[in-house]
């Protein structure tokens, strides 16, 4: 009996794929600051160094148009938006009610592993600002907080908040940095609220503590930089 022969995939699922692989490079030279805000997005400079057609490399500036990372402008073309610290400490704002109903939905759900790990984290980020490291801080800060999470049984919800950290992690050492006093309180704020997913706080009590301690990041990158209302 003779082999037989695989059917080649479908054109729109070749180019689907292609699709992907470009925006997922793109996507990431924009988060890794190779495409610095502002920087524009030339498709058949693009083209050639992912070695595709425009077409995926267009349909992925689409996409990434769509999210927030990339403005069109006729007769300019594509460009890397950028974020200023008022819209930076808005979306904060904004995460604050979004992460805090996240946290407080999944605080029951963390085991004693996880937050061993966001307590790894939290040391992350004291070393980091003893160094006065922004990027690794960021980092660390994202890092524990997807901890926080990620057991939230709203898969939405969490998706929602990953990619808009995704986003807005380019732009905060950028932007700004961090005080130190921010900084420390960040690093108490998360101390108190393992201390009390740990002694089995309510969920509402949760959601308010963690809200209210990203609304105190918030006011802290506000007066650090100057941007107001």
């Amino acid at each position: 009996m003779s082999a037989s022969k695989v059917s080649p995939a479908p054109a729109s699922t070749r180019q689907a794929s292609k699709t992907d692989f470009a925006y997922d490079r793109i996507l990431a030279s924009i988060l890794d600051g190779t495409y610095a805000p502002g920087s524009r997005l030339v498709l058949d400079r693009i083209a050639r160094d992912l070695e595709v057609s425009t077409l995926p490399v267009r349909e992925a500036i689409r996409r990434l148009e769509a999210e927030g990372y990339v403005h069109f402008q006729q007769n300019v073309g594509a460009t890397v938006i950028a974020v200023d610290a008022e819209s930076y400490v808005q979306a904060i704002e904004t995460m604050a009610v979004l992460e805090g109903a996240a946290t407080g939905q999944a605080a029951s759900r963390l085991t004693a592993s996880d937050l061993r790990e966001v307590e790894a984290y939290n040391e992350a980020m004291a070393q980091a600002l003893d160094r006065l490291d922004g990027q690794g801080y960021a980092v660390a800060h994202d890092a524990l907080h997807a901890v926080l999470i990620q057991p939230c049984p709203n898969a939405h919800l969490v998706d929602v908040i990953t990619k808009e950290r995704a986003r807005l992690r380019r732009v905060r050492t950028s932007i700004l940095g961090f005080g130190a006093s921010g900084g420390r309180q960040d690093i108490a704020d998360h101390v108190r609220l393992v201390e009390m997913i740990s002694s089995g706080a309510s969920e509402a009590d949760i959601e308010d503590f963690a809200r209210a301690h990203l609304e105190r990041s918030a006011a802290s990158l506000r007066a650090a930089t100057g941007s107001h209302d």
